[in-house]
């Protein structure tokens, strides 16, 4: 009778035991990484290196004004953001990884508007003047380049779908502004019915390039902010690309806290990006 219950309990602990084992060699672990009863703490804790690289779309939200002549301010601009850069990652319990990454952030931001001026005309031979609402094209292209450091907890909603939050913090390392006016409309009519050609008098000022094109400014951005505090959160999910290395396509938001510039309202750049991080396992034995 005791030779039985010795077996049966023999049977139950190694039965008991063999889900873990498998598992644990299912993720890479050795015996030593192994959870047991002695040391029920999870033991292997891994670290991480790799890329990440992203596209997608970015938006302004408020207003921005040039410092180079008297015009309203730019809204509604559209652009695109782009990201490069290396990650590190250490795993801390079964679903928690604590990372940070460094990347390349560069923005382009394009923004129009039409506004009618009133344009003094005068033919030649006459000292009449007359005045005539003529519609122009204001377009700025601005770019903002920014090193953005970035701490970041992952969770591991399942075995390799996950989500991730972290703080931003990006410094400005460069920017630009080209603004550019077109007269878009070329001939007008005076009040006695005569119908005239105009264009931009490229004689008097150096800005005029052609008949109907001026640029206002070529600088850089006015009153850049140093820094750009966000929150950034992310889904992804990661998938196997042999023994240590993983690909992870990820859906990121961007949500910015400060603005980029003081030059205008609450100007700021939202953006959501498309990437892809390559990961590798620095300690799989």
């Amino acid at each position: 009778m005791r030779k039985i219950f010795f077996i049966m309990s023999v049977l139950i602990v190694f039965t008991s035991t063999v889900p873990t084992i498998v598992y644990a060699q299912d993720e890479g672990m050795s015996s030593s990484d192994m959870a047991s009863p002695i040391d029920p703490r999870f033991s292997y804790k891994p670290r991480f290196v790799g890329a990440i690289v992203g596209l997608g779309p970015s938006n302004q939200s408020g207003s921005f004004l040039t410092d180079k002549c008297d015009c309203p301010a730019f809204t509604d601009g559209t652009g695109i953001n782009v990201i490069v850069g290396g990650l590190f990652e250490q795993l801390l319990t079964k679903n928690m990884v604590l990372g940070a990454s460094v990347l390349y952030n560069y923005r382009s931001l394009t923004a129009e508007y039409t506004e009618r001026e009133s344009v003094s005309l005068q033919k030649e031979g006459s000292s009449d003047i007359s005045k005539i609402a003529i519609p122009f094209l204001h377009t700025t292209k601005s770019s903002f380049t920014y090193i953005t450091v970035q701490p970041y907890l992952k969770y591991y909603l399942i075995k390799n779908f996950f989500v991730r939050v972290s703080p931003a913090l990006s410094f400005n390392i460069g920017s630009s502004l080209r603004h550019e006016k077109d007269m878009l409309q070329t001939t007008a009519k005076l009040p006695d019915g005569e119908t005239v050609n105009i264009s931009f008098p490229a004689d008097k000022d150096a800005r005029i390039v052609s008949d109907t094109k001026a640029i206002i400014q070529d600088t850089q951005f006015p009153k850049m902010t140093s820094f750009v505090l966000s929150a950034d959160m992310a889904l992804g999910i990661e998938i196997k690309a042999g023994k240590r290395m993983s690909i992870a396509p990820v859906l990121q938001y961007s949500l910015p806290f400060m603005d980029v510039s003081t030059s205008g309202t609450a100007f700021r750049l939202p953006s959501f990006l498309f990437c892809v991080e390559v990961k590798y396992n620095l300690d799989l034995k």
